[in-house]
């Protein structure tokens, strides 16, 4: 019997850790873009919240490099997770290096979306030619119903930088 009890113990014990764990590693995950944050609330969503309007925008300086959308806007309740896919094209003849930001308007805003798979400051390379599908998978927090927004949109802009 003492065995079953300390065995439960240690699935307890560590399952907390596990819990407190990912914190800081979603943390990492998010501001580096190396690896995919771990988000309880993926797998265990509560229920959704009210109507978002989002509005999808590209600010891109860079010459030769186009980006699309399979969708420019979506209404979406507040907790419902979302896909988006970007296709990036190289244009042009030389090889491009860049990484995309992801930002929003009003800049308040984007502490409300939480990011499950995020382009954000990931370095792409694309070739001559090339062309690379990006997907972002996000939802925005059922905390955003607590707050008044004057926009009746909320964008979210991806703006690309050139990495030399």
């Amino acid at each position: 019997m003492k065995t079953d009890s300390r065995m439960i113990f240690r699935v307890i014990l560590a399952l907390i850790l596990i819990f407190f764990a990912t914190k800081p590693y979603n943390n990492y995950c998010n501001n580096s873009g190396k690896c995919w944050p771990i988000y309880f609330s993926h797998f265990f969503s509560g229920s959704m919240g009210s109507v978002v309007n989002l509005e999808f925008e590209v600010t891109n300086y860079i010459q030769n490099l186009k980006i699309t959308f399979d969708k420019k806007e979506i209404e979406t309740p507040t907790n419902n997770l979302n896909e988006l896919n970007l296709k990036v094209f190289n244009d042009g003849q030389d090889t491009i290096e860049f990484k995309i930001d992801m930002l929003s308007e009003p800049k308040d805003f984007y502490q409300y979306l939480i990011r499950y798979n995020c382009p954000c400051s990931q370095k792409y390379r694309l070739k001559k030619g090339e062309q690379k599908n990006i997907r972002v998978i996000f939802k925005v927090s059922k905390k955003f119903d607590e707050k008044n927004f004057d926009d009746s949109f909320q964008k979210i802009r991806f703006k690309t930088s050139r990495i030399n």
